[in-house]
């Protein structure tokens, strides 16, 4: 079923497989600078909650800039990607399968659950209940093995595309374009059932900039994002397989056989991606009076 013709009366209607990209002659560092940017950027955030959307986004470019010159990524292949998925996404308009953010928001209840990559998550499936399930990417497989449907899934879509796929006539995929999914974006949209997209980079038309930086944070940052700009009801966001410091679940992946340390430059992004939730995006949470709950413990379950 299409989620598009589900909300139809609330909605605005105009309103080479994936290869890791290895920055060559780059630190797996985060530098000191890049923590100073995510501090005073959040300072300057927290005073302005009240600020425009455009806000947000002048907001999270500087950090997203901040992180390109760690990583070695070049914007204009981020701007490339940005142009590529706001295309595609026109077309999905045009075949009623695109879903503004507005209604993205309308799908997430007071409880929201976020399904990470790490491995834990295999053991924390039974918690995941009565709440608005987002997968993160590869997540997706896991949670379909086990009869959970998501109502979204962020994805850059290097993980599982079959899972993504089938998982689009129930959910909207949230896809993230950026330098190094290029041929993802072409090959996966056009078979996506609901879709949307976010970008890394100033938002051409039908894209957003939700911020984060990896699926798992930026899938955190999405739900805020709701709750700052379309009065979503989310008051507690519980994250399971959500461990920046564990094994990468062997789901995440398709081409894992089993649960693996994080590699060279997995490592490096999800150490980034821990300062944003540290940082950013938990203290910004405090601020909108929702509650992040760390999952990892069994008695914090969604229904407990």
């Amino acid at each position: 079923m299409r989620l598009y013709n589900f909300v139809s009366g609330k909605t605005r209607a105009l309103n080479k497989p994936f290869s890791t990209f290895t920055p060559k002659g780059v630190a797996y560092t985060v530098s000191p600078s890049l923590s100073k940017t995510i501090v005073s950027k959040y300072v300057s955030l927290s005073k302005s909650l009240v600020s425009s959307e455009r806000s947000w986004t002048i907001f999270w470019l500087e950090i997203q800039d901040a992180i390109r010159s760690v990583m070695g990524f070049d914007p204009y292949q981020d701007r490339l990607a940005a142009n590529i998925l706001s295309a595609l996404l026109y077309d999905a308009l045009l075949e009623h399968r695109y879903l503004s953010p507005d209604i993205i928001c309308t799908l997430l209840k007071q409880r929201v659950c976020i399904a990470g990559g790490s491995a834990e998550l295999r053991k924390q499936l039974n918690c995941i209940r009565n709440c608005s399930v987002v997968a993160v990417d590869g997540a997706t497989k896991l949670l379909l093995e086990y009869g959970i449907t998501p109502s979204i899934v962020v994805s850059d879509l290097d993980g599982s595309w079959f899972a993504v796929e089938k998982a689009s006539k129930h959910a909207v995929v949230v896809v993230h374009g950026h330098g190094d999914n290029l041929f993802a974006l072409k090959e996966i949209i056009p078979r996506l059932e609901n879709v949307s997209g976010t970008v890394q980079v100033q938002p051409p038309p039908l894209t957003f900039n939700a911020g984060g930086f990896t699926d798992g944070d930026r899938a955190v940052s999405i739900v805020l994002f709701c709750k700052l700009f379309y009065g979503s009801m989310v008051k507690e966001i519980y994250l399971y397989g959500m461990n920046f410091h564990g094994l990468v679940g062997e789901w995440s992946k398709p081409w894992l056989k089993t649960d693996v340390k994080p590699w060279r430059q997995k490592a490096i992004k999800l150490k980034i991606a821990n300062q944003i939730m540290a940082l950013i995006l938990k203290p910004l949470a405090e601020l909108l009076d929702v509650k992040i709950v760390d999952g990892m413990k069994r008695e914090y379950c969604a229904d407990e």
